[in-house]
């Protein structure tokens, strides 16, 4: 009996689960915790890398971009004034001439902050003024990538889509495609509808066609449009 409980006892002691030694037991803790930390810095890492770094680079980009943009608002304001306060025509280039290469430089940095920013941070009145300054400048070049922008957007009020195709229309006929440039400029008008509210709007953009058809020396075109902006003034 003595030895069949003996024998009972050594079997059920071999069948026992062994009891872990300390040492193993906080190695084996260890592990895990090591593991849950360095899943943890992953994700930390993963996260820092997709969504934190882009999003600073959007918003650095983005504030370049504005501040290209004012500055070459500005400075294009300040030659105005300058301009104004004196008479002299040789003193008016030089100011003009002054400028160019900075308003250049506003110009091909705000292009090259274009190219990692989204759609949705330009607006079409920071575009209208890279147009406007491109077609002064003569870099067509830049403005024909500013005007598909602008043209391109459909969140914008009808006033900033009409101002975008009028814009296109200079583009246009900057580069002798006058047919096309017209029918951008109808456009334009065509934007605000035909409400007797929007009545002036459309006339300011005859008025910015009819002097473009003068400035190409074509009478007849001239002469029509003529007609059709003092049609549009009388209502």
């Amino acid at each position: 009996l003595l030895a069949v409980k003996s024998i009972e006892a050594r079997v059920t002691t071999l069948e026992a689960p062994p009891q872990k030694k300390l040492l193993k037991r906080m190695t084996e803790s260890a592990s895990a915790s090591a593991l849950f930390l360095g899943l943890v810095l992953t994700l930390a890492t993963m996260y820092d890398v997709f969504i934190v770094r882009p999003e600073a680079d959007r918003i650095a980009r983005l504030s370049k971009f504005n501040d290209a943009v004012n500055s070459a608002a500005k400075l294009r304001q300040d030659v105005i004034l300058s301009q104004l306060q004196s008479a002299n025509p040789q003193v008016q280039i030089a100011i003009s001439s002054a400028v160019q290469p900075q308003i250049l430089n506003n110009i091909s940095t705000a292009r090259a902050m274009l190219n990692g920013m989204e759609k949705a941070d330009v607006g079409i009145s920071q575009l209208i003024v890279l147009i406007s300054e491109a077609l002064n400048t003569g870099d067509l070049e830049s403005a024909k990538s500013f005007v598909t922008l602008a043209v391109g957007k459909t969140d914008a009020t009808p006033y900033l889509r009409s101002e975008a195709k009028r814009y296109e229309a200079k583009y246009l006929f900057a580069i002798g495609r006058f047919d096309d440039g017209r029918k951008s400029f109808e456009a334009a008008q065509a934007t605000f509808g035909s409400t007797p509210a929007s009545a002036m709007a459309r006339t300011y953009i005859q008025s910015d066609l009819l002097l473009f058809e003068y400035s190409l020396g074509d009478c007849n075109k001239a002469r029509e449009q003529f007609e059709k902006f003092v049609e549009m003034l009388r209502g």
